[in-house]
């Protein structure tokens, strides 16, 4: 993602996940704000940064453990060591094989077909067929 084409799109404001599309820790997200834009994003909690700038408004709020952020450079190093592509269509084999097996042994259904989906594919259970855990 290209943060300096955003500011050139006229695009004010993008937030996403990060554990989804980066392969982070759960929670980790990422906030950016084009600069003439931060005077008026502030975060939901007021912390002792409050006053001293944007990105010093947003560190260190209140309690939250901040650990899964730590391992954002490494994991982003990692994606673009391997690359997108090849990460997207490993995940997409992983998607079709699971969706595969569901309907084997369990007779599930899917409502597109098996590989015209990216990374995500809604595979609905019968009730009651299930093995017993």
């Amino acid at each position: 993602l290209d943060l300096n084409a955003l500011g050139e799109a006229g695009v004010s404001a993008y937030t996403s996940n990060l554990h989804k599309w980066v392969c982070t820790p759960k929670g980790t997200a990422f906030l950016w704000v084009r600069k003439d834009a931060q005077r008026w994003v502030r975060p939901i909690t007021i912390s002792h940064g409050y006053g001293l700038g944007f990105t010093r408004e947003f560190l260190w709020q209140a309690t939250n453990d901040y650990t899964a952020y730590l391992t954002v450079p490494t994991a982003i190093a990692f994606f673009r060591k391997v690359g997108p592509e090849r990460i997207l269509a490993y995940n997409k084999a992983l998607v079709d094989a699971g969706a595969r097996r569901a309907v084997a042994a369990w007779g599930a259904s899917v409502k597109y077909p098996i590989g015209s989906a990216s990374t995500m594919l809604c595979v609905s259970l019968p009730a009651g067929k299930l093995p017993a855990t």
